[in-house]
């Protein structure tokens, strides 16, 4: 449907040395020729707006315009609604309105709807929002952009009933259902593509500007406070905390507490990435939180990280490989010389007495991240042997000694 219930969002920080923010990515004169969309290949690209597009001298040759009234919602602004002066079914437009504070005398932003796209889409309310931040040295900044776009995506859909598929469940194609069985229609099951729309959101925020006159901004975004606890309530030092589907991640200080500022409001998931010994070896298996970042405020979390040892006796008391006495273990990672894991590595281990080796009943493979843990009967003090048997090259083995409840080894074999 059309909840407006967000269903992901991903973000990507990043930063640049320039006198600009954001700008249009084409000029007035080439919106006015062609538009504000450009299909190529099956793909739709929608534009948007800046100030240098606005108060262009195209633009306004090809435009009318109107004052418009800001109401309760803008006291002190005023409104210019512009639409094209020639509407043309073939191609994307905007109809929108530049508000300006008539008290500073500044721009404030730009709220525009897109005209020319097919009728059963306007439901989505398709089009887009530009904001201008006046900077006290003379520059203004788009501190703040989105375009909201519709898109389609095709499900398959099975009916019963008879006489095809209920509706004509025209797809991609223009064509209707195809059926399975039975082609009087009596009841069997019938298959059929269905195009889903669904709007999607595209837009950046300028986080923080500085220039060398001393100048400088900062946008109120969310920010996140958690501590981060062991499974036995110790504070996780160091313990990692990324958000999902983003660039935003942060590490915990000695009791536990981390920060992560900079946020766009929206949906985010923080997931613990446990031990830092762990995330080496790519494993991110801490437990996960949603939250939602708000403007200019601070969430709380508490989030619990597994630690190296916890995560051996968990995944071994899983696979049936521990017993009571078992409490020390072998971690480790077999990687190729240029650090990719080796999937299916077999190895074998043995105790070193007096320089021989006692082999043990255990075997191990890799898992796809070339991680193996070896989980029976061992000591602290006892000298270990690995034998990774995955390698052209013969056998490769790794000897080291368990000084802790947890030995993590790194093992790299040569194809």
């Amino acid at each position: 449907g059309n909840s407006d219930r967000i269903e992901s969002m991903r973000v990507r920080a990043d930063s640049s040395v320039d006198t600009i923010s954001f700008v249009a990515s084409r000029s007035a004169r080439d919106f006015v020729q062609f538009g504000f969309r450009h299909d190529s290949a099956g793909r739709r690209t929608t534009f948007g707006p800046d100030a240098v597009v606005l108060l262009s001298d195209d633009f306004a040759a090809a435009y009318c315009f109107q004052v418009a009234d800001g109401g309760r919602t803008r006291p002190h602004e005023v409104g210019i609604r512009f639409l094209p002066a020639v509407t043309d079914g073939e191609r994307t437009d905007i109809d929108g309105t530049l508000w300006i504070d008539t008290v500073a005398r500044e721009m404030r932003d730009v709220e525009f709807t897109y005209l020319g796209v097919p009728g059963r889409m306007e439901a989505y309310h398709p089009g887009g929002r530009v904001s201008f931040r006046a900077m006290p040295n003379g520059v203004v900044l788009v501190d703040r952009w989105s375009i909201r776009s519709v898109g389609i995506a095709a499900d398959t859909v099975w009916s019963t009933s008879g006489g095809g598929v209920g509706g004509g469940g025209a797809g991609r194609s223009g064509r209707g259902g195809h059926g399975i069985g039975d082609p009087g229609g009596s009841g069997v099951a019938r298959q059929a593509l269905r195009e889903r729309l669904y709007a999607s959101v595209m837009g950046g925020e300028l986080a923080s500007a500085s220039w060398p006159d001393g100048v400088a901004w900062r946008a109120p975004l969310g920010r996140l406070r958690a501590r981060v606890f062991t499974r036995d309530g110790r504070p996780a030092a160091n313990a990692l905390v990324s958000l999902v589907g983003t660039s935003y991640f942060g590490n915990a200080d000695s009791s536990g507490v981390l920060e992560i500022g900079g946020l766009v409001p929206g949906p985010y998931e923080a997931r613990t990435v446990a031990d830092p010994r762990l995330a080496e070896m790519g494993l991110a298996i801490g437990p996960s939180k949603k939250f939602v970042a708000v403007r200019d405020s601070t969430v709380a979390l508490t989030l619990a990280a597994p630690t190296a040892e916890s995560f051996a006796a968990e995944r071994c008391a899983l696979a049936g490989q521990r017993s009571a006495a078992d409490s020390v273990f072998v971690l480790g990672q077999v990687v190729t010389a240029d650090g990719r894991p080796v999937v299916d590595a077999k190895l074998t281990f043995a105790t070193m007495i007096a320089g021989a080796p006692r082999w043990h009943d255990e075997r191990a493979s890799t898992s796809r991240e070339g991680v193996f843990l070896s989980c029976r009967g061992w000591k602290i003090g006892d000298v270990v042997l690995m034998r990774a048997n995955k390698t052209a090259a013969g056998d490769v083995d790794v000897t080291r000694t368990l000084d802790s409840r947890l030995l993590i080894v790194r093992t790299t074999i040569h194809p």
